[in-house]
């Protein structure tokens, strides 16, 4: 963090006020294990596995992602001892750093290449449909869960299982059949071996990950955790019009890494049946 506007105890409170808004907004740290780098690292060895041939690609580097969100302060705001307003500032810079952060780990890199995979490649598995009840319950998720998890199982993914899910399925996850003891997430959480699941809105809404998490099948390598950097300054005319100084300090929360999607076939994806559709996925029409 650039200390030249505040004290040691000021920069701490700052430090802590990321640290416990990341905790509170972010999932992926949660789920997927971090790999740390040298604060300089560009790259990383992707480390894809290729089920074809059974190897292991060491070689070929990935560039790091550097992801980040601008706020700004008025120098009111920056030299205020107690930082008031500053740290909601900084907090909202983090959940929608945090929210960015799951979107290119879940959405970006698992889901979309799991979606974008062509028909027929071996190096993923094939999405799993959710079949809608005509009861509104959410019965569909638990077979689902448990296909999801036959198809991980069947690839030798055993353990650590963990739910990532869009509004709609998780909202099916509390819906409880007519009649029915339990509900729904009480039997999924019981396919993930007690695993989580965690409701995101980076996913769409009908959509839900499965992940068997562990021996690095899937990992976050990180060069430079959510950081604050001073860019520059700012001279506005409404703030001195205002009697509040002229100028607006610019700063950036900002981070370096890259999700390594290695062992694809550690993940399915879950998707909601459409109307008109059956469970298997084909269309009907009158």
């Amino acid at each position: 963090m650039n200390n030249d506007f505040w004290t040691a105890d000021q920069s701490h409170l700052i430090t802590q006020t990321i640290s416990d808004e990341l905790e509170a907004s972010r999932i992926a740290h949660r789920i997927i294990p971090a790999v740390d780098l040298s604060p300089s690292a560009r790259s990383v060895s992707a480390d894809s596995f290729d089920y074809a041939t059974g190897t292991v690609d060491d070689v070929q580097q990935r560039a790091l992602e550097e992801r980040q969100q601008s706020f700004r302060l008025t120098q009111q705001q920056t030299d205020d001892r107690e930082l008031a307003s500053a740290v909601v500032i900084i907090r909202r810079a983090t959940q929608a750093q945090a929210r960015d952060h799951d979107d290119r780990v879940f959405r970006i890199a698992i889901r979309d290449a799991i979606a974008n995979a062509p028909a027929g490649d071996n190096q993923f598995n094939a999405p799993q449909i959710v079949d809608r009840r005509g009861d509104g319950s959410g019965e569909g998720m638990v077979a689902a869960t448990a296909a999801a998890v036959a198809t991980l199982d069947g690839q030798g993914y055993r353990s650590g299982y963990a739910m990532v899910v869009g509004q709609d399925l998780y909202r099916l996850l509390y819906t409880r059949a007519t009649g029915a003891a339990d509900l729904p997430v009480v039997a999924v959480r019981g396919l993930l071996g007690d695993g989580p699941a965690y409701r995101s809105s980076v996913l769409a809404t009908d959509e839900a990950l499965v992940l068997s998490i562990g021996a690095g099948r899937i990992d976050r390598a990180i060069a430079i955790a959510p950081t604050i950097e001073f860019l520059r300054i700012e001279r506005d005319a409404a703030l001195r019009a205002a009697g509040i100084g002229d100028e607006f300090r610019v700063f950036r929360l900002y981070e370096r890494f890259l999700t390594r999607f290695k062992e694809t076939r550690s993940a399915v994806l879950l998707r909601l049946q459409s109307v008109g559709e059956d469970s298997a996925g084909h269309e009907h029409h009158e």
